[in-house]
């Protein structure tokens, strides 16, 4: 297929952009560019998305009104991260240490085979290399930095071959061939209550290097359930709580790419979670409009909505408590007189299951 130049305007944003280098474009633009294509059963690739970086000193990291936001395709998308925003096009300041491009793809069908074309000008730089992180694949493939590159994949069964965040294309300045490679020398996972914290070092890390958390239910398939970007290369401890673990084994590791593009991991961590044990309680019973108390043990953390029923279905009061974990007392304190007799307390959890315990004022 041949490739047009595409002129962005504010005002104009195609649906499935071609981005290439057109005749026209300076011998010193500085541009990366990624197109999607699916590839036919004959071989055929056919353009589906796209996008554009352009590096200069005159361009901000800060997204501002010159970066492009993404448009929805009907079909399959393909666009860049930044701030929980998916964009085409971005203007970005020089490299001058480590720079990612965070990709996400979705409407992605099962059993088609995808192309991604890797454009770029000017990039090529001493001690520069550019690698595309496949998160599926558990692969690092090196990326041209003055020329066009070509990564075929598929999408199987496995829900982790279509993930969102499965690319991820780290560009890198290495002060030395022989830079270390990072090294973990220490990772952990523990559970307190219903939150896993994962919590790891590492040495020979460096300002911008991209630490990836997996998670995974077997041990076997990960996929990225958090990043966290190394902001000051001398702390070297790092920290991630899982607020959401499954019940059963939870399996955790980190992972980042060395400057020559290789992957390293932490070792694998499993953590059990048992089904939850907790309990509410609700206290003195009988009570009295200025003591009683709910006592939440053990249970998931979150809003709790609170509800005291008389025997006639009406809600007598109703109120939110917000529970940390562990065992905590809130004391209920009704605003009016309570008639006497039989009432119903009604605990809701943040998953939506309730709880009814019976009480005599």
């Amino acid at each position: 297929m041949k490739n047009f130049a595409l002129l962005l305007t504010a005002t104009f944003l195609s649906l499935s952009p071609v981005f290439s280098l057109s005749k026209n474009s300076s011998s010193e633009e500085i541009r990366l560019i990624s197109n999607l294509y699916v590839v036919t059963a004959a071989g055929n690739p056919i353009l589906l998305d796209g996008t554009l970086t352009m590096y200069s000193t005159d361009f901000s990291n800060d997204l501002d009104r010159y970066d492009a936001r993404k448009m929805t395709n009907p079909g399959e998308n393909w666009g860049m991260v930044r701030s929980n925003k998916v964009y085409i096009v971005e203007r970005r300041h020089i490299i001058e240490g480590t720079d990612s491009v965070f990709f996400k793809m979705w409407n992605m069908r099962q059993g088609m085979n995808y192309r991604v074309q890797f454009i770029t000008a000017n990039l090529n730089f001493p001690g520069r290399s550019a690698v595309l992180i496949d998160n599926y694949l558990k692969t690092s493939v090196p990326i041209g930095l003055n020329d066009t590159t070509y990564f075929n994949f598929n999408i199987t069964g496995e829900a982790a071959s279509a993930a969102a965040n499965r690319f991820s294309l780290i560009i890198s300045n290495s002060v030395s061939e022989g830079l270390a490679p990072v090294e973990f020398i220490f990772s952990n996972a523990a559970r307190t209550n219903q939150i896993i914290n994962v919590s790891w070092k590492a040495e020979n890390i460096a300002k911008g290097d991209i630490f990836s958390i997996q998670k995974s239910g077997d041990g076997i398939h990960f996929v990225d359930a958090a990043q966290v970007s190394v902001s000051d290369p001398a702390k070297s401890q790092y920290e991630y709580a899982d607020k959401t673990p499954k019940e059963g084994d939870n399996y955790y590791r980190i992972g980042t790419a060395d400057k020559n593009g290789t992957l390293s991991y932490s070792k694998t961590m499993k953590v059990n979670v048992a089904a939850e044990s907790g309990d509410v309680t609700v206290y003195p019973n009988p009570a009295t409009a200025d003591n009683l108390n709910l006592k939440l043990s053990n249970l998931t953390p979150g809003e709790y909505n609170i509800r005291i029923i008389n025997s006639f279905g009406q809600v007598f009061l109703q109120k939110k408590v917000q529970y940390n974990g562990g065992v905590a007392i809130e004391k209920i304190q009704p605003a009016q007189k309570v008639p006497s007799g039989i009432y119903r307390v009604e605990i809701i959890s943040p998953d939506g299951k309730r709880k009814i315990v019976s009480i005599v004022f």
